[in-house]
């Protein structure tokens, strides 16, 4: 991946992570978030276990990269400042075996 690319994805990752980090605390907290301090008030598991297997938990930093890249290789001209939550939730959706492609919102 182009090093343009992977830092604007970076970008894209902290602005996610802080739109859905504010989303969990109240008001008042939310108004308190920002770049600088979002590490600290984030929660610390970012793995979740399944079965002795560790995964990604989701809406954690990594997860949000590695949808962003997932997005960015299935469409290549996507402009990454545009990428929302919503998107990134919708690949869940797609990629789970129960639901059907014909059901899940477009983007």
């Amino acid at each position: 991946m182009n090093s343009k690319v992977s830092k604007r994805i970076s970008r894209q990752v902290v602005f996610l992570f802080i739109e859905w980090l504010k989303t969990l605390v109240s008001e008042e907290e939310a108004a308190k978030v920002n770049k600088n301090n979002v590490w600290q008030m984030a929660p610390k598991d970012r793995l979740t276990y399944r079965d002795m297997t560790a995964h990604l938990s989701v809406h954690s930093p990594k997860w949000i990269r590695k949808k962003i890249k997932t997005l960015v290789r299935q469409r290549p001209g996507i402009d990454i400042e545009s990428i929302t939550m919503e998107e990134l939730e919708c690949l869940i959706k797609i990629g789970s075996p129960g639901v059907s492609q014909g059901h899940s919102p477009s983007f």
